[in-house]
């Protein structure tokens, strides 16, 4: 019998391993950047959704409103229950006082209330996505960044002016992990906001017009997505 022919079989080749997560620019504390920075996909790389975020908002607001306008009606006014005019004969509306809404010192007709409630509930899965599709959509705008080593920086207004010059950011909101050098560095600077990673809500994404998150603030983010899921 003939010997049967031996083929040769191919390696596979190993591929590059692929790079995971979302990236984003990086900045030193410098303002130098320096290459990309990878961002977990299941807080900065999901579908937007405009309606939740825009619901989300809704309730945010709602929760800032005070109730304390008040006014008084008609039977709170201390005005005179003389009668205006007779009751016939003037040709005229037929009125029994001056604390009546049409005349001017009367009381208010269907005014606000210093006891209304304008706290609106949204569900906390709700919340959560809504948070998650406001960073999302910041990413897909390039409107997000990360600063890696800016925690580290000294409490001098000067040197986070420079971060921000040589960044080249006008405008921005800075998330932090709530280190009391950032603050006092960039307390006084003009069209810049401060806010700590623990706190950072929906309504404060949407509204910056450029996001960068410290490195640290990046790790808290990351703990609150994956305490809420």
């Amino acid at each position: 019998m003939p010997a049967k022919s031996k083929t040769a079989t191919k390696k596979p080749t190993k591929s590059a391993p692929k790079k995971t997560g979302i990236m984003v620019p990086a900045y030193t504390k410098s303002g130098e950047q320096k290459g990309d920075f990878s961002l977990p996909e299941s807080l900065f790389g999901q579908k937007s959704n405009t309606r939740l975020v825009a619901q989300a908002i809704r309730v945010y607001l709602g929760r800032q409103r005070q109730n304390s306008a008040h006014t008084k009606t008609r039977a709170q006014v201390n005005r005179t229950t003389k009668k205006v005019y007779k009751q016939k004969g003037t040709g005229g509306a037929r009125h029994g006082a001056r604390s009546a809404p049409i005349y001017v010192g009367g009381g208010r007709a269907h005014g606000p209330k210093n006891f209304e409630n304008y706290k609106l509930e949204l569900p906390k899965k709700m919340a959560r996505l809504a948070f998650i599709s406001s960073l999302s959509d910041k990413v897909t705008n390039k409107k997000l960044s990360v600063a890696l080593d800016l925690e580290g920086i000294e409490p001098k207004t000067k040197n986070l002016n420079t971060f921000l010059k040589k960044a080249g950011f006008k405008k921005l909101t800075l998330v932090h992990s709530g280190k009391e050098n950032i603050f006092r560095a960039g307390r006084n600077i003009e069209n810049l906001s401060l806010v700590r990673a623990q706190e950072l809500s929906t309504y404060d994404v949407i509204k910056a017009s450029n996001l960068v998150l410290t490195q640290e603030a990046v790790e808290v983010l990351t703990k609150r997505g994956v305490k809420n899921a």
